[in-house]
């Protein structure tokens, strides 16, 4: 986006990756497609999506969603337009990102020879420490201390839709029958649900469980007036109602503790 000159802006980026297997490098390294999950380096790039979230100091969020595909583009080519939207970025912010997403960018990066410095940067942040990398995943687990869990466990949790159509292991087949576009559906709707988690979470940590809800009805805003573009995202547009609490755990009355 291009914005007025000597206007600050925050530019957050929410990044998810979808891979499948890459045979030839499966086959120089012994490894039998049985239906176990692949380490990193054997799998190439099917797809990156990118939501943008852009603030400045006055204004509401403005929402973008962007999906780089193996249908138009080299896994090189992914590379490069990712690395180019991230550049510029105050904060990147993915779900195992750090166990997955980034090193596998990395790996096809070094592979393709395509010149990656904020990946890089990305990949190099040390764990537990000040950095444009925010992995949701490290934070709701405490950096481990916790047991992982999986993003539709953790949206579950907080009533956001996740994995609706797709699940990971349903990938290759989509890619195997050309249906990119169900790919890419499939991959924004995990960059919104982390978007929508990460903002519940953080505003718990922050004292600031208001602007999550807020967040999400602007996301229901924005996704509602881009239909039918964003149809596959239409689940997204009814926020629940979380007052005071949620209806869980009701109001808080201090009285009742003496306070």
């Amino acid at each position: 986006m291009n914005h007025p000159k000597g206007k600050i802006v925050i530019r957050k980026v929410l990044m998810d990756v979808e891979t499948v297997l890459d045979v030839d490098a499966a086959a120089r390294a012994g490894f039998e497609d049985d239906g176990t999950f692949a380490p990193f380096p054997l799998h190439a790039l099917a797809c990156v999506s990118l939501l943008v979230v852009e603030r400045d100091a006055q204004a509401k969020p403005v929402f973008s969603l962007h999906s780089f595909t193996r249908e138009t583009l080299s896994e090189r080519g992914i590379v490069a337009w990712v690395e180019r939207a991230l550049s510029d970025s105050f904060e990147v912010l993915t779900f195992n990102g750090r166990g997955f997403d980034v090193p596998v960018l990395m790996a096809r990066a070094a592979l393709a020879g395509e010149y990656a410095p904020t990946i890089g940067r990305l990949h190099m942040q040390r764990r537990n420490s000040a950095g444009i990398h925010v992995d949701l995943l490290e934070a709701v687990t405490a950096f481990g201390a916790a047991p992982k869990v999986s993003l539709r466990q953790l949206c579950s949790a907080f009533s956001i839709p996740c994995k609706l159509t797709a699940d990971a292991g349903d990938v290759a087949s989509l890619v195997a029958a050309g249906a990119w576009s169900g790919v890419a559906n499939y991959c924004e709707t995990d960059v919104i649900a982390t978007y929508l988690a990460s903002e519940i979470w953080q505003g718990a940590e922050r004292g600031t469980s208001e602007l999550a809800r807020e967040a999400w009805h602007l996301l229901a805003d924005w996704i509602g007036s881009n239909q039918p573009k964003l149809a596959h995202l239409q689940p997204y547009t009814d926020p629940p109602a979380l007052p005071g609490g949620g209806a869980v755990l009701g109001a808080v009355d201090y009285r009742e503790l003496g306070w």
